[in-house]
């Protein structure tokens, strides 16, 4: 073959390869273009659109629930149709004051803490404009802080003979072997008289002419049955520094009344010393500064854990230092938690122990807090003053909050919603870290609220209540206690439903408010407002229907509804006025849309630009990565 003819033959089959590479580029960019259709289709297996939530839930208050409080969100987003709680906690009086201000759609504060008259006078209908439904059981613990070193646990006190051992060993030293000492590793003890002066900071001294505020101080030695607890160098005399809570908020409040109820003299004796501070009426403010304060929960315990060198870091001062906060805390001070520190191979902080009104040293656990509910219910401090075996003294009950009129059709079945799930599968979210649970008259009366709350505000044309036992799409399928409920009010649209509902079981109920009768036959109880009355709201209406008792009803199987329902008011708290502020709001109709949907959710145009974004991206990318990978090969 001449060579004229082997150019000829060679550039054939070069123009040939080229072709089948470019053949094989273009069917293979088909390929990848046709596969991003497929996966971004509506209904797509593969890669489905992110859901919106059916509600949004702001709310404000109680650090009873911050422990707990993403495992709570976590299940509530895992529903059909999902509620996005969104919840800050706060000082309590705040809480209530953004509630009052429509600030807020809900807020949760100590059921014995009423709504001041200022902050009524926000709200229409004042006490009756409120729906309160009792759904965590609050505590104050006492965190300790150890000093320098941790608590010692020592022979004797070189300073008293009368504590040296009845047959001191030859050549006993009373000042060389009063310190053969242990780490101390029983509980920390504290009683009465010495934590309320240790809270207040309070100087004076006691009965053995130590400060009260003092780790030696007698009845703590004595309490914690030791000879001394603490030998700092030239500080026998020192106590704890004090860590509290800026913002006003229940747990300044209930601090305040043990102090003045149990330990009268440190009260009064504290009044004494600090005329100039506003001691009563007793309010959520501390009435007296007495060392570090923060505002939160989160960052007043981070005061604490410096070394055994108090909240002020003092070594010389101070020690060790204490706080008042909720016992489920303890989890994040624990080494893995959010704070988790630790010294000298020990835990940095304890929780004390302290005396209730039956002379038990108990310790602020699930089943102590629980004894102390079970025996007072909403009775704030209840084991304080009353003989209750075992049962921890500083416990009360915390109420959600929300208005009983305006709500939209979402806030209103999402809030009610929330007070059942909090009600029922909250409170094992909450005995799992540490804090009690609610007793069964009060997750009753809990339910009962719920119902209320539907009446009150699903009124108007556009909405309807039906009946149902079923607890519908957005309870998520983990709570199964919500099951059990029985017979309980549902808010929906007058043209449509929130979900799918069991039609032997389903019904529409009287929808105008004041109306007394409940569905299902059930009977009409009470529960609590913010004032202590037995209003619900200003229809008033009262009761728990019979029917609503965790062990009454059928157990139902969830509604499966399909798709999310795009809500109106998800940027108006108050749930009013939601689509009339969106149409306003170019910005909030966009947001109120979101998220958009996915390439080949909508027309063909979407689907060609799906397909040409796909096949365009794998020919400009094909060859980089073909490259980087035989270079990762090499």
């Amino acid at each position: 073959m001449g060579r004229d003819s082997l150019h000829v033959a060679s550039a054939v089959g070069a123009m040939r390869d080229r072709l089948l590479r470019i053949v094989r580029a273009v069917a293979a960019a088909t390929f990848v273009g046709a596969l991003c259709v497929v996966l971004t289709a509506p209904g797509s297996k593969a890669l489905p659109s992110a859901s919106q939530p059916f509600a949004v839930l702001n709310g404000e208050g109680s650090s009873s629930l911050d422990v707990q409080l993403v495992s709570m969100q976590n299940e509530l987003a895992s529903a059909k149709s999902w509620i996005n709680l969104k919840y800050i906690p706060i000082g309590t009086q705040l809480a209530r004051d953004d509630l009052a201000a429509k600030q807020t759609d809900f807020a949760i504060s100590s059921s014995g803490i009423p709504f001041s008259a200022d902050e009524l006078k926000q709200v229409p209908g004042g006490a009756s404009g409120l729906i309160s439904a009792p759904i965590q059981v609050a505590t104050l613990g006492t965190f300790v802080e150890q000093p320098f070193g941790g608590f010692q646990s020592f022979l004797c006190n070189p300073d008293d003979p009368t504590t040296y051992p009845t047959a001191p060993p030859p050549g006993f030293d009373p000042n060389v072997d009063c310190f053969n000492h242990v780490a101390y590793k029983a509980p920390i003890r504290i009683p009465t008289n010495n934590l309320a002066a240790m809270f207040l900071h309070y100087v004076a001294p006691g009965p053995d002419g130590q400060p009260l505020r003092a780790w030696n101080s007698r009845d703590v030695v004595k309490a914690n049955g030791v000879s001394w607890m603490f030998a700092f160098p030239g500080q026998t005399t020192a106590g704890p520094g004090y860590s509290g809570r800026s913002d006003p908020d229940e747990m300044n409040y209930y601090l305040q009344t043990f102090v003045k109820t149990a330990a009268p003299d440190v009260w009064n004796g504290n009044k004494q010393a600090v005329p100039q501070v506003p001691w009563d009426p007793i309010t959520e403010r501390m009435g007296q500064v007495v060392g570090v304060v923060r505002q939160g929960v989160e960052q007043q315990l981070e005061q604490l854990a410096s070394g055994g060198c108090g909240v002020n870091g003092a070594c010389n001062g101070d020690a060790g230092g204490l706080a008042p906060a909720p016992p489920s805390e303890i989890k994040n001070l624990r080494p893995g938690g959010r704070s988790g520190l630790l010294f000298a191979g020990q835990d940095p902080i304890l929780l004390a122990e302290m005396q209730n009104a039956n002379g038990d040293w108990v310790a602020p656990t699930t089943d102590a807090i629980d004894k102390a509910v079970d025996a007072g219910g909403t009775k704030p401090l209840f084991a304080l003053t009353n003989k209750v075996a075992g049962a921890y003294p500083l416990v009360w009950v915390d109420n959600l909050y929300a208005p009983a009129h305006g709500l939209s059709i979402e806030k209103t079945e999402g809030m009610a919603m929330l007070i059942r799930y909090l009600a029922t599968t909250g409170q094992k979210r909450s005995t799992a870290v540490g804090e009690g649970r609610l007793p069964a008259a009060l997750v009753t009366q809990s339910l009962a609220a719920a119902d209320q709350l539907v009446r009150s505000n699903c009124v108007g044309s556009d909405r309807k209540i039906v009946s149902s036992s079923d607890p519908g799409p957005l309870a998520p399928a983990t709570a199964t206690e919500m099951r059990s409920i029985g017979s309980m009010l549902h808010c929906e649209p007058a043209g449509g439903t929130i979900g799918q509902t069991t039609p032997s079981s389903s019904g529409t109920a009287p929808n105008a408010p004041g109306s007394s009768s409940t569905p299902s036959g059930g009977s009409a109880g009470s529960s609590s407002s913010p004032l202590g009355s037995s209003s619900l709201g200003a229809s008033g209406a009262s009761g728990a229907s019979g029917s609503a008792s965790p062990s009454s009803g059928a157990a139902l199987a969830s509604s499966a509804a399909s798709g999310a329902r795009s809500i109106s008011d998800a940027t108006s708290p108050s749930g009013s006025g939601g689509a009339n502020a969106k149409n306003k709001h170019t910005g909030l109709l966009v947001a109120g849309q979101l998220p958009l949907p996915m390439p080949g959710g909508a027309g063909a145009g979407d689907r060609a630009a799906t397909f040409v974004l796909g096949a365009g991206l794998f020919l400009v990318l094909r060859k980089p990565v073909t490259a980087l990978v035989r270079s990762l090969a090499r």
